[in-house]
């Protein structure tokens, strides 16, 4: 009687995905000085475990608790917000914060390690977390990449100042708050937010809808700049 053949795709959920993984030691050997393999072996070993136990079940819990959008509070006031389950929080947690793969290539100091990681680094970790969750890395990449984009524009800082406060006149509570507290972390991302937020305003006067407005605006943790620099949509009264 022949055996069962081997599934192409061999569930790996319980292993370490960095310490079974033979090839990608090769690859690192090859391409990285043996003194950062060194020191980053400790945070590769950490997210293999992740990615093969804990990440995979926050993701699985995640996929199965979409986001959902609350349109009023309990006493009927008209007030949108979007929330998301706990798992996908603690994702982002893991790969915004604790393993800063937005802020990777922005910094000089990252993991522990001084100077700016080679981009290798970066790809090594997004490559380990993926095989738990792939979607996350949609809004961590586009946020690594805005910015870098708002980076390249360090300079304009009195037209930014007086943009961003006319931005700020039209608008109310936690976008007004949002956006003071971009341009406090920088006078470019302020810029780049009037501009959005701008353009959001003229889209609604052409809109069939009177009744609202998508205001991009920009959110910084509590971290440096721009460790877990995210874009959030607002949904609130056109003016």
């Amino acid at each position: 009687m022949s055996s069962t053949p081997a599934h192409p795709v061999p569930d790996r959920h319980g292993q370490n995905l960095f310490t079974t993984d033979a090839e990608l030691h090769r690859m690192l050997a090859l391409y990285l000085p043996p003194e950062l393999v060194r020191h980053m072996r400790p945070h590769f070993e950490r997210l293999g475990a992740l990615a093969g136990g804990p990440l995979d079940e926050l993701a699985q819990t995640a996929d199965k608790n979409p986001p959902t959008l609350s349109l009023r509070t309990r006493t009927g006031i008209d007030q949108q917000k979007i929330d998301k389950h706990p798992a996908y929080v603690e994702m982002e947690r893991l790969a915004l914060s604790e393993f800063g793969l937005a802020a990777m290539s922005h910094r000089e100091d990252t993991l522990g390690w001084k100077g700016k990681m080679p981009p290798l680094v970066k790809y090594v970790l997004t490559y380990l977390f993926v095989q738990a969750e792939f979607g996350l890395c949609c809004p961590v990449s586009m946020t690594d990449s805005l910015a870098r984009t708002l980076t390249r524009e360090p300079s304009r800082t009195a037209r930014v100042s007086s943009t961003c406060e006319r931005v700020m006149s039209r608008v109310t509570g936690s976008s007004a708050r949002a956006a003071r507290t971009l341009a406090s972390a920088t006078p470019t991302a302020a810029r780049a937010w009037s501009r959005l937020a701008s353009k959001s305003r003229g889209s609604t006067r052409r809109s069939t809808s009177p009744a609202r407005t998508a205001v991009l605006s920009f959110t910084r943790s509590s971290t440096t700049w721009p460790d877990t620099l995210a874009l959030t949509g607002e949904i609130m009264p056109s003016t």
